[in-house]
């Protein structure tokens, strides 16, 4: 019994050796504790200067290349007649790419669109239409008689042309004057000679009168001076009348060529008149064929069918039946739909990262773009329009090249203020105090 309360005693002993030990702290203890805590709140502090805690707004965007892809409609409803262009095939801008079936030979409307061009890029030279418009018969639908009614002009003209009838009449009337011009050059000529005969007989005769009046001569001898004198007058009028003859033929001869010229210049007008009608016509019905019934890449690039792949395949208005993605396009743009919260904060030149939905950002990372511009008003729907630039095209900040698509959507982290985690700290203090000044 001694023994255990003895054992008690040293127990209660230790244990307030042991109470006084805890409560007196070693002052090593304090002085480390309170420097590890300055260095743990210091590096927090630098820490938070060299982090950045950004200031973001989000909106859905848009990215598709600066040309974009075009697509390819059906303008009427029918059965695709051929296909031209396989999936994924390079094609060039104006190339078939498929036809909807209709009355006309496909082939033969094809030809012809391609006659008329090289005769357009010709200068319409007659001379080329017997290569580009062969005599053999063509299936052309409802474009048949309005391609007749174009060879019949075309014949009509060309046979005007080679006939080369006013032409003809025109130089020959041309030279009919030039021989009028040269003959009355001739008789003008003459002029002073047959006067000085008139006159000289004139001068004899008046001579004679006076020596016949003073008997000086005979009245045979008078009578002779006399018929000479007459003779001579006759002569000479008849030389003027001659000579009127001669520039009224002419006159006549220059109005007959400036009437030739007319008729020629007329006929001439209303053969090139029909052609060109005939051929506004055929042109008008080609385009209208291409509208309805022929699908043409509007672009160059690839091109990619739309659920169509084989001939007989049923189409209908609208349907989009290729489109076409530009080749060599690595310029990316990109639009987005901005809230109007917020949207004030949004600047030219701020950076945007853009995560396209298509390729996850925790395995292909984020595209980099930077506001390019922004609209001034909102659209109907109450979004901002921002377009974006991309500097570094389609590479991602992993480094990695994502390829360009159609309409590519995803989400745009417009970063408005890049702050750093300290400012952010102090944000709600520096509020207050300037709340406070006011």
């Amino acid at each position: 019994m001694e023994k255990e309360e003895k054992e008690y005693k040293e127990i209660e002993l230790r244990s307030a050796e042991v109470q006084e030990v805890m409560s007196r702290i070693p002052p090593w203890i304090l002085r480390r504790g309170i420097t590890l805590l300055f260095i743990i709140v210091l590096l927090l502090l630098i820490g938070s200067w060299f982090f950045k805690y950004p200031d973001v707004i989000q909106a859905e965007i848009t990215v598709t290349s600066e040309e974009p892809p075009a697509s390819v409609i059906a303008r009427s409803t029918g059965k695709i007649d051929e296909i031209y262009a396989e999936n994924s095939q390079e094609v060039i801008r104006g190339e078939p790419l498929a036809v909807i079936q209709n009355p006309a030979s496909t082939v033969d409307m094809l030809s012809l669109l391609k006659s008329m061009e090289g005769w357009k890029s010709s200068g319409y030279n007659l001379d080329k239409t017997p290569e580009l418009f062969p005599s053999q018969s063509v299936s052309l639908g409802s474009i048949q008689t309005v391609y007749a009614a174009f060879l019949n002009s075309l014949n009509d003209y060309k046979n005007y042309r080679e006939l080369n009838y006013y032409p003809q009449k025109i130089a020959s009337q041309k030279e009919q004057l030039a021989t009028q011009r040269e003959y009355l050059r001739r008789i003008m000529e003459q002029i002073p000679v047959v006067r000085e005969q008139f006159h000289t007989s004139q001068s004899i005769f008046n001579r004679d009168s006076v020596l016949f009046a003073k008997e000086v001569i005979s009245g045979n001898e008078y009578e002779l001076s006399k018929n000479s004198y007459l003779q001579s007058k006759q002569a000479y009028l008849s030389f003027n009348a001659s000579l009127k003859q001669s520039e009224l033929l002419l006159m006549q001869g220059e109005e007959s060529l400036l009437d030739l010229q007319q008729q020629a210049s007329e006929l001439e007008s209303k053969y090139r008149l029909s052609l060109h009608n005939a051929t506004e016509a055929l042109n008008a019905q080609i385009k209208t064929w291409e509208h309805d019934c022929l699908m043409v890449s509007p672009i160059t690039g690839i091109v990619n069918q739309m659920g169509v792949w084989s001939n007989n395949q049923n189409v209908t208005v609208g349907e989009t039946v290729f489109t076409v993605i530009p080749s060599g396009q690595d310029n990316p743009k990109g639009k987005a739909l901005l809230p109007v919260r917020g949207a004030g904060k949004v600047k030219v030149g701020q950076r945007i990262n853009v995560r396209i939905n298509n390729f996850p950002d925790q395995e292909f990372g984020y595209l980099i773009g930077k506001v390019n511009s922004i609209s001034s008003v909102p659209t109907a729907e109450g979004f901002y329009v921002v377009e974006v630039d991309f500097p570094r095209g389609m590479e991602t900040n992993y480094r990695r090249t994502l390829p360009i698509s159609r309409q590519m959507q995803g989400m745009a982290d417009i970063i408005t203020d890049d702050l750093r985690l300290i400012e952010r700290f102090f944000m709600p203090l520096k509020k207050i105090l300037k709340d406070q000044q006011m």
